[in-house]
């Protein structure tokens, strides 16, 4: 049974290939010039207009805010960084569901910044707006109380 499923996947890879092979043959024995088979080559050979550009995400609180561009400060592996982002007309700004304007930015808020690099600049294509977190209770001195 073994020996069968390996004759069978092995004439599978074959049929394959040969079914790969088949309409350059068919082209071939067309009387195509060889001229225009080159051609064909060369035009599916040529690479795509732009590769696609990879929007990254950085997360940190603001620095400064201002109307076309956006500084945080974030720690990466223990360092301070700075990253100073440019923001567009079609920069958008929420927090939450609810759209604001880089105006609505504040000095000391969280924001998570998507970004695109192209040639050295970071250009901001969304701000999202962190909400404030909640101050922790302060602990009651004192062992906990009792249950009855």
């Amino acid at each position: 049974m073994k020996k069968l499923s390996i004759f069978m996947v092995s004439l599978m890879v074959i049929a394959g290939l040969v079914g790969l092979g088949i309409p350059q043959l068919a082209t071939v024995m067309a009387g195509e010039p060889e001229k225009k088979m080159e051609e064909k080559a060369d035009k599916a050979a040529k690479p795509a207009k732009k590769p696609a550009v990879r929007t990254k995400q950085a997360t940190g609180v603001v620095a400064k805010a201002a109307a076309d561009s956006l500084t945080i400060k974030r720690k990466v592996k223990g360092q301070e960084q700075e990253l100073t982002f440019s923001v567009t007309d079609k920069t958008s700004v929420r927090m939450g569901k609810e759209k604001k304007a880089i105006g609505d930015v504040k000095e000391g808020e969280r924001v998570t910044v998507r970004y695109v690099e192209d040639d050295g600049k970071m250009t901001a294509r969304s701000v999202t707006i962190s909400p404030a977190r909640p101050a922790k209770k302060a602990m009651k001195e004192g062992p906990p109380p009792e249950k009855k």
